[in-house]
């Protein structure tokens, strides 16, 4: 069951300091950083993504338009019973933090994510 409180659904202006609080603690609660190498004609590139799950589908679209006026432009999509709102890109990720911004932990995860493939922990150099 989707524990995520009901006063989330608030119906706010996109750009008021209440409608940022409540996409942070969304994704705060609910977020994870998703890094992953692909590799495509013997090239390696970074993809990174910020994605939440939510059994609740209104609260996925609201989150979803309040995300695309702060320019993070997500992707919703459904897997299983939740709906999984999906940031992708350097420059989503980007206007995410710029723009909304995440507790301490996260946000140090998605910064390590944002650093480009040679400067990442994963290249030892970090």
């Amino acid at each position: 069951m989707d524990e995520t409180p009901r006063e989330a659904k608030v119906n706010v202006c996109e750009g008021s300091d209440e409608a940022i609080q409540k996409v942070r603690e969304f994704f705060d609660q609910k977020g994870y950083v998703r890094v992953r190498i692909r590799k495509r004609d013997g090239k390696e590139t970074k993809v990174r993504n910020l994605r939440a799950l939510t059994n609740d589908k209104a609260l996925a679209n609201h989150m979803v338009a309040l995300l695309t006026a702060f320019g993070a432009k997500p992707l919703l999509y459904p897997i299983g019973k939740s709906y999984c709102i999906d940031i992708e890109g350097k420059a989503k990720l980007e206007a995410f933090l710029k723009r909304v911004g995440l507790e301490e932990e996260k946000r140090a995860e998605l910064e390590e994510a944002l650093k480009p493939l040679s400067l990442s922990k994963r290249e030892g150099i970090v």
